[in-house]
């Protein structure tokens, strides 16, 4: 009968809540067995969630290889303290703390890195012009642009743009790894594209046509 049919709209809320389940169900299986020294589950864990773990480090170190190594690092330290988890339901966010930390340790002894971030932004907000090199490739400069206006951004706002940009994944996704709502997320990426825009026009930058 027509007055039977499913409403498809009422049913994502379902769906979403029924897929979360099924991934925290999953979750809880392989952190059951990282606990009992199943290195090859914990892989798993850690595979599941680098991306975001990646992104997070990222965002605060700025540097890829800088960042890829920070997870490594707290990957081994996740799988030292697995035990010492309590909510076997929320691997993705006790990761994500222990990667944090171990990037603000890491800044903590390179002062210089922080000195130099900060000597960049000065040096940006305070000029209105950028000149390109004929020797440096333009993707490079590209790539420096994106760099700069990333810059203008909270370190939350940045782990959501790479995570969305860089990593391909939906704002669905990001808001089940990270706990956060959906509308925050695209609230998050709505900010983040005006905010590296207003920079870029600030320099100089209103279209391609300007790089």
């Amino acid at each position: 009968m027509a007055g039977l049919a499913p409403d498809s709209k009422n049913d994502e809320p379902y769906c979403e809540k029924r897929e979360q389940a099924d991934i925290t169900q999953r979750d809880a299986i392989l952190l059951e067995r990282s606990m009992n020294s199943d290195r090859a589950a914990f892989g798993e864990l850690a595979k599941r969630y680098f991306s975001i773990l990646y992104a997070a480090a990222l965002s605060i170190l700025g540097s890829p290889e800088e960042a890829e190594d920070a997870c490594q690092e707290a990957l081994i330290k996740a799988f030292r303290y697995i035990r010492t988890i309590k909510d076997t339901g929320k691997f993705g966010p006790w990761a994500r703390s222990i990667v944090r930390q171990e990037c603000f340790s890491r800044l903590q002894k390179k002062s210089k890195t922080t000195a130099l971030l900060k000597k960049i932004s000065l040096e940006y907000q305070q000029s209105s012009v950028i000149v390109i090199h004929s020797e440096k490739p333009r993707r490079l400069y590209h790539r420096q642009l994106l760099q700069y206006a990333m810059q203008r951004l909270s370190e939350r706002t940045r782990e959501i743009v790479l995570l969305h940009y860089m990593n391909g994944l939906s704002c669905e996704e990001i808001a089940s790894q990270t706990g956060a709502r959906i509308g925050t997320i695209k609230s998050h990426l709505f900010k983040a594209r005006q905010k590296m825009l207003n920079y870029l026009s600030e320099i100089g930058v209103h279209s391609i046509e300007d790089i």
